[in-house]
């Protein structure tokens, strides 16, 4: 990645054996997840709130939502970036409307992302031996922080594919099939998240930085395109009417886009979140790309191996700035100062950061085995052993992330149970106000529903025609907090309640615990 590769020495040779354990990698992978998503994790806001848009469209109503805190549930929806809930539209309409339906599609789009890194290490020779190559493609399916956001039903993973399609296009020797696959693919950043826009700017001009003049070309393009397409994004916004309410719906989460709202209050009222002014405080940038790495471990591993070997480069008088080891650190503290900074840097960006760091670890590993591993001195060589068991030893735990976030987390009541409960309790003719929770079914067996967010916005009488509450105890939407903000008399009807054990039956985790309130009729006169 950060060697100057020259393109016409571009490779386009598999390997068959390599080509197999790939596909055994990622068969064996899709099939687990698969199995497992209506298992874990419990159905949460992010995942309801990006797929209510394309639940509407599918049942007619519209690319609108009712879930959403900063515009009514008549308008275009205008909540976030609107590529993934088209491609999710199309996928449930092949697939169906449910938790594992919904979630798949990011299964998808991880197998492209992996193919695509994999083939383009081998095109551009950045990793030499096949094991690095399909260590990579082990550890990025399944890194702590990726795997949340493939696993909880978010969009995040459509930009992670576009992103590993520009990497393919770079390694096209053609130079007019390179820049208009680039620029076609850059175009897209806008429609698929905002953050790429700050990402690929701040990656680029630090490969820039290592590369100079063999990149330049292909950064330039990406972000004319960029800026081409974010023109095109606000365009739409404009011809429907809704580009005050994106701009409100992404001010929270944006230093940069909160300065550009003039009524700032609202959004965080909208938001209700006290600690979001905190955001943009300089304690508060400075401190969170720490809390990101201290809850990413994934990405920890991968900076304390490319420490040791940079530690062990200085020391061996070896150590270039412009090495691919180097590279992966300043990767990391740039792109999480950046995101920092403009907004924040959650788990679900952490693939910006663990990826192309990987990468790097990966060519520096490469390289360290060539020079220094010999069958006949390597155990001779006690510092070089020892440097190469600590990398091995923090990389297999760096690729525990899906099976802590999945195991863990597992949960034990049923997602079919809880399907059941709300059917049992909500007919056709239903509006329902309803916890993330009950979303699924209520979304497919009521007349029409309302996620909590939406209280922000609900009209009176869209209060009024809500007949059903599903409310989940202690929690913000209980039935105390969320009958005094809908008004009217309300009787418990039934619950149902699946708190459980973890896997390993160590402690309790979350689970469905879900109560029903049926609106009581007025009293005439």
């Amino acid at each position: 990645m950060v060697d100057n590769q020259n393109k016409s020495t571009v490779k386009t040779g598999i390997q068959i054996n390599e080509l197999v354990v790939l596909l055994c990698i990622v068969a064996i992978w899709l099939a687990f997840n698969l199995l497992t998503a209506s298992k874990s994790p419990i159905i949460e806001t992010d995942e309801v709130l990006y797929t209510d848009p394309s639940a509407n469209l599918y049942f007619g109503n519209g690319f609108t939502s009712t879930g959403w805190y900063a515009q009514n549930g008549d308008q275009f929806w205008a909540g976030n970036v609107p590529l993934h809930q088209i491609f999710l539209y199309y996928w449930i309409r092949i697939f169906g409307f449910n938790p594992t339906s919904v979630r798949s599609i990011n299964y998808i789009y991880m197998v492209g992302v992996v193919v695509f890194i994999w083939l383009t290490t081998i095109r551009l020779d950045l990793i030499k031996k096949q094991i690095s190559r399909l260590a990579l493609v082990f550890l990025i399916l399944t890194d702590y922080g990726i795997t949340y956001s493939y696993r909880s039903g978010r969009s995040d993973v459509i930009c992670i594919l576009l992103c590993s399609l520009v990497f393919l296009c770079y390694s096209i020797r053609n130079k007019f099939l390179r820049y208009i696959s680039i620029s076609i693919l850059s175009v897209l950043f806008p429609f698929a998240g905002l953050q790429l826009l700050v990402y690929s700017f701040v990656l680029g001009i630090v490969l820039v930085c290592f590369l100079k003049r063999a990149l330049l070309k292909e950064f330039l393009i990406v972000q004319f395109s960029s800026l081409f397409g974010l023109l095109m994004l606000t365009l739409v916004y404009i011809d429907r009417g809704v580009l005050k309410y994106f701009l409100l719906s992404i001010a929270p989460h944006s230093k940069l886009i909160n300065n550009l709202v003039d009524n700032s209050n609202f959004v965080y009222d909208l938001v209700g979140d006290p600690s979001i002014q905190d955001r943009f405080s300089i304690t508060g940038l400075l401190i969170k790309p720490i809390i990101f790495l201290v809850r990413d471990y994934s990405t920890v591993c991968v900076l304390i191996c490319l420490l040791t070997i940079i530690g062990w480069q200085i020391s061996q008088k070896q150590f270039r700035f412009k090495s691919s080891a180097f590279f992966g650190v300043v990767n990391i503290i740039v792109v999480s100062l950046t995101l920092s900074i403009v907004g924040k840097i959650p788990a679900y960006y952490s693939w910006m950061i663990f990826i192309p760091t990987t990468i790097s670890l990966l060519m520096t590993l490469d390289k360290f085995l060539n020079k220094h591993y010999n069958y006949h001195n390597i155990l001779t060589d006690k510092i070089t052993k020892t440097i190469i068991i600590f990398n091995l030893i923090l990389l297999i735990f760096a690729s525990s992330g899906m099976f802590t976030r999945i195991f863990f987390k597992w949960e034990r009541g049923d997602y079919s149970k809880a399907e059941k409960f709300v059917i049992k309790n909500v007919t056709k003719d239903d509006v329902v106000f309803c916890d993330e929770q009950a979303y699924y079914p209520a979304k497919i067996h009521a007349k029409k529903i309302f996620l909590p967010p939406y209280l922000r916005v609900i009209s009176l009488a869209e209060k009024e025609s809500i007949s059903v509450l599903i409310v989940s105890p202690n929690s913000l939407t209980s039935f105390n907090n969320i009958s005094k903000l809908i008004g009217g008399q309300w009787e418990l009807k039934d619950s149902i309640n699946e708190f459980s054990s973890d896997f390993l039956n160590i402690a309790k985790v979350k689970g469905y615990n879900l109560q029903v309130f049926s609106r009581l009729k007025k009293q005439e006169n």
